[in-house]
């Protein structure tokens, strides 16, 4: 059967702020939401005494979004009608519980595991990492259990994590490639599922073409899924520190000590995402370093969606001036990009950023060779 759905507003504001008294909800208890997007979100609903929601129900639902834990109530949303689940080289985005749903992120899981079967990678095993959005590591549970299901050894990340730092776990691992459960920058409605093979950049075509194929196998037909619980007894699910191996891999590649030496006063937006916390690790010791929005938010408040552009980072370049920062550097949702703010407050987009790398390691580093570009990676360094 399929569930229906209803529109439930968020207060706007934080997520302690009290229910606002209207006609639909004479409460004012506190907000039960620990993490609450300050937008339509849909989930399922049910009766409940007492249930102070600023909601209109579509439907009599099995779930109350009062008593919503995170992902209790997109685990019991099960669509009846299939929807075409498209990847991109940045993997596939839906709205939570619209098209994002625990049966279509299982779906995903087990093309994965189908693809790594065919590929012959399985015995090397599924990295499985998660943002900071909404129910993310709910989700991310749920691929793990689906790869244990199909024999795929599965190594949990035990935080959230950079989607670079769970690429990096690929190759630091030597394992057949990773899903990360991210929507990137998109609004805060959004979740995505994103695979990245064995070499650890970004799925070509084919790889695609083929996780494409299996996913549409995969959906509608029952699903091999084995207990979390179960999984980690049998060591098929293995929990890994994300963090450590990829911020050693750093320190080898750049000159810490030399950068700390320096002196810069280092301005960080987070922007509730799940690069908070990292270059405060990498840059430990400098004199002056301040990190903005570090603390876990899906709801991205002051943004429509956690995307290092101009009209986002105000508060980053404000601080940057009064500050008197040397610079600002602002992380997506996911923090596989950034945006760069100078001294003077000027935003500096990413595909500006790492053209200026290219220009800094020729002209001023005086480096000679050939120059790797993913397929992401902006034109600019052509010239």
């Amino acid at each position: 059967m399929r569930h229906h759905l209803l529109l439930f507003f968020c207060p706007p504001a934080e997520a302690t702020r009290p229910f606002a008294k209207n006609a639909n909800c004479g409460s004012s208890a506190v907000c039960p939401f620990a993490y609450c997007p300050n937008a339509l979100v849909p989930m399922p609903y049910a009766r409940m005494p007492e249930c102070p929601l600023l909601a209109r129900p579509l439907a009599p639902l099995p779930v109350c979004p009062y008593y919503w834990k995170g992902f209790r109530a997109i685990k019991h949303f099960t669509g009846g009608q299939s929807v075409a689940i498209k990847f991109g080289t940045d993997g596939w985005r839906a709205i939570t519980a619209w098209d994002f749903t625990a049966d279509n992120v299982r779906a995903c899981a087990q093309g994965v595991a189908q693809y790594l079967k065919g590929a012959g990678l399985a015995p090397r095993g599924l990295v499985v990492g998660y943002d900071t959005r909404f129910a993310s590591e709910d989700f991310a549970v749920e691929v793990a259990q689906v790869a244990a299901g199909n024999g795929v050894p599965t190594l949990l990340t035990t935080q959230a994590a950079p989607t670079p730092v769970v690429s990096y776990n690929i190759v630091h691992h030597q394992a057949g490639g990773a899903a990360m459960i991210t929507a990137s920058h998109n609004p805060p409605q959004w979740n995505g599922f994103k695979y990245t093979p064995d070499y650890a950049g970004s799925a070509s075509q084919e790889v695609v073409d083929a996780l494409e194929r299996e996913i549409a196998l995969a959906l509608g037909h029952e699903i091999p899924s084995l207990p979390l619980s179960e999984a980690r007894a049998r060591g098929l699910v293995r929990d890994i520190e994300p963090a450590q191996p990829y911020l050693a891999h750093v320190g080898k590649l750049v000159d810490l000590a030399a950068l700390k030496a320096g002196g810069p006063k280092v301005a960080v937006d987070a922007m509730h995402g799940a690069g908070a916390g990292y270059l405060p690790q990498l840059l430990n010791g400098l004199p002056s370093l301040t990190e903005l929005r570090s603390e876990r938010n899906p709801s991205f408040p002051g943004m429509k969606q956690p995307e290092p552009v101009a009209h986002n980072l105000v508060p980053l370049s404000q601080h940057v001036v009064q500050h008197r920062c040397d610079v600002g550097v602002a992380l997506d949702g996911d923090a596989d990009r950034l945006g760069v703010i100078d001294e003077k407050g000027r935003f500096i987009s990413t595909l500006e950023s790492f053209a200026l790398l290219c220009l800094y390691l020729l002209e001023t580093r005086g480096l000679r060779g050939p120059l790797v570009k993913s397929i992401t990676m902006t034109s600019m360094v052509y010239k």
